[in-house]
């Protein structure tokens, strides 16, 4: 499973492969208690100004300037922000209607749907 030699190291790696599903798990109930109180839309703002604000100190603009200064990249970021934002808008408004139970379920159906829906795309296996 994991190759070290150092057992301490190992307990530490599963540790934490435990704590990030119980995170992403208790993010459903953490976020229906939240839009109970305030809109969909306005939890999806609120919660992606509070990622930028806290990102924005460790940007390095002035060499992110020099190694993405095409416009394509410009394009596909700001499609890949769009597309972000729309899937947490759409579970959190999901999570108004239905228990965070079924919400977590179906977005966790995304991992098996990949792969199907990418053979439509024309999108290949990835390669190892």
């Amino acid at each position: 499973m994991l190759e070290t030699k150092n057992p301490s190291r190992q307990v530490g790696v599963l540790f934490i492969y435990l704590l990030v599903p119980l995170f992403w798990g208790l993010a459903f109930p953490l976020v229906k208690v939240a839009v109970g109180s305030i809109s969909a839309e306005a939890f999806v703002w609120i919660r992606f100004l509070l990622a930028a604000l806290l990102l924005v100190p460790f940007v390095q603009f002035k060499k992110l300037r020099k190694q993405h200064s095409d416009k394509r990249f410009l394009y596909l970021t700001i499609l890949l922000a769009l597309l972000n934002i729309l899937t947490f808008w759409s579970q959190s408004y999901a999570l108004e209607t239905i228990s965070s139970a079924r919400a977590a379920f179906i977005t966790s159906l995304s991992v098996i749907m990949v792969p199907f829906l990418s053979f439509f795309f024309g999108i290949n296996k990835p390669k190892a």
